[in-house]
């Protein structure tokens, strides 16, 4: 089954307008909002039931890869941890994407198109770890890329690249929770 859609799940993760109100604490600094925990990354176009995953690695470096979606896989599991220090300043809500079973998050190494998304231990405050997300893509802030994923086939690492508003562009960078 396919999973929603970045951009229908909720206003404040979309829209990023308000901080969200259901933030929950899941360690001492995590802030995860009601519904962004514990959920699956699932790419919306091409063959169903693909997931981003880190095969079980809790390896700093670990490259993130696409698989078939399993249930109760640890390693595709993520919390989506809300970073946004209540300024009014920015109005746009940012994240850490933060693996369930290596406690790791995501990072790109690189702003250079095609970088490998990696994971490594959570920074908040490292840009090359935050991410926003709108209209069902993901935003690397620190290289202004999506998260990409080249190929349908079990075992793509994933990237990042430019937007690409093709129909075949849109089916490597839209991304869906579940």
């Amino acid at each position: 089954m396919k999973g929603f859609a970045l951009a229908g799940v909720a206003g404040a993760l979309v829209a990023g307008a308000v901080a969200p109100a259901s933030a929950a604490s899941t360690g001492t600094q995590d802030r995860v909002p009601k519904g962004y925990g514990n959920i699956h990354l699932e790419k919306l176009f091409g063959s169903g039931g693909k997931c981003l995953s880190m095969d079980n690695s809790k390896a700093n470096k670990a490259v993130l890869k696409l698989r078939k979606c399993v249930k109760k896989g640890a390693t595709q599991r993520w919390d989506l941890v809300w970073i946004n220090d209540d300024k009014p300043k920015d109005p746009f809500n940012k994240y850490v994407i933060k693996n369930k079973h290596s406690k790791k998050c995501l990072y790109v190494p690189s702003s250079k198109t095609n970088t490998q998304v990696r994971q490594t231990t959570c920074k908040t405050g490292s840009k090359a770890q935050q991410w926003r997300f709108a209209a069902s893509t993901i935003t690397n802030l620190s290289a202004k890329k999506l998260l990409t994923a080249n190929s349908d086939k079990a075992g793509t690492k994933i990237t990042i690249a430019p937007r690409d508003g093709s129909g075949k562009g849109r089916g490597k960078q839209e991304w869906g929770l579940s």
